[in-house]
């Protein structure tokens, strides 16, 4: 903002003026925003229940780079391929095998997807953004270049358990935490009250979001503004 103050069309300068770890945040939302706006193109045109001739698979679990901070990219031991029309009529690969590339200069674009990156990038950057992997490439500031990284269009949860409570005090805890089990403390009876609720467990591979699962369970948003509106009891 002191930047802006003395050159106030300058917002390359002021970015670059920002601490280096908050840069790279707004990087990696940027990043991010493209790739949640092409998986939902991608569902909308193609489903998400079926894999399409030209889709990317992961066909390794692939390992997490030691180095990956420092490159930004998560990439090494991901080997993925390009689905031939072949495979895609045999059904040799499921949903869950997709992936999707976050942008940058060491990702391959999906043929199913290519024309919805352009798109995308387009109107992130504006006007003819050009090649995705001159785009994410700083020649002046290497260690602003971004090397993106492949994820999954689709996960499953594994683990999942759920169970009906009733309770009567909103503050009330539903599970018991680790405070509790080393205060001996106990969640008393959940089988009264006039409040229900859900208390739902599961397991997420990485970069998966818990509050994307329950979304999807809910068919809800899970926006505070909205949970604010859901009646607490059984009435």
């Amino acid at each position: 903002m002191k930047h802006l103050s003395h050159k106030p069309t300058d917002f390359k300068g002021a970015f670059f003026r920002i601490p280096k770890n908050m840069m790279l945040m707004f990087l990696h939302a940027v990043q991010s925003a493209v790739w949640n706006k092409v998986a939902s193109l991608r569902v909308a045109t193609h489903g998400s229940d079926a894999v399409v001739a030209g889709d990317l698979v992961q066909i390794n679990a692939g390992v997490r780079d030691p180095e990956s901070d420092a490159k930004h990219t998560q990439m090494a031991g991901k080997d993925v391929i390009e689905v031939s029309k072949e495979d895609a009529e045999a059904n040799k690969y499921k949903p869950e095998d997709v992936v999707l590339p976050l942008p940058g200069n060491k990702v391959a674009v999906p043929a199913s997807c290519a024309a919805f990156y352009e798109d995308v990038l387009k109107e992130v950057f504006g006007g003819d953004c050009g090649d995705m992997k001159k785009l994410f490439t700083n020649e002046s500031t290497k260690e602003f270049t971004l090397g993106g990284d492949y994820r999954k269009m689709l996960c499953r949860v594994d683990d999942l358990t759920w169970n009906v409570v009733k309770y009567d005090e909103p503050t009330q805890p539903l599970i018991e935490t680790d405070l509790m089990k080393m205060r001996g403390e106990s969640l008393g009876k959940l089988e009264e009250g006039k409040m229900l609720g859900l208390v739902v467990g599961f397991t997420l591979q990485s970069s998966s979001y818990a509050t994307v699962a329950m979304r999807e369970l809910q068919k809800a948003p899970q926006l505070s503004e909205f949970l604010k509106t859901m009646p607490l009891t059984k009435e």
